[in-house]
């Protein structure tokens, strides 16, 4: 069964092709890093609020789909590791 330790894992994957990702706007930027610190909030704090987080996981896979694949690939690790743990 997933753990937190998996999310966690997962978001720092995310972090680092976030910072290997030069070509995103401050904004782009910004709003990935807000996500980040609130999806490892929820998970340590236990809060569940799935739709919230999945609906955001979601438009940020779609907005960087075709600019970004590798950042999409580590933004979907992230929602299937929050999936599996029912959040």
């Amino acid at each position: 069964m997933p753990t937190r330790r998996a999310v966690s894992e997962r978001l720092e994957q995310l972090r680092a092709e976030l910072a290997a990702s030069a070509s995103l706007s401050a904004a782009e930027r910004e709003r990935l890093e807000r996500l980040i610190a609130d999806v490892r909030e929820h998970v340590d704090l236990e809060r569940h609020e799935p739709h919230t987080l999945s609906d955001r996981l979601q438009d940020a896979t779609s907005q960087f789909e075709e600019s970004h694949p590798r950042l999409t690939l580590a933004i979907g690790a992230v929602a299937e590791a929050l999936a599996r743990l029912g959040i």
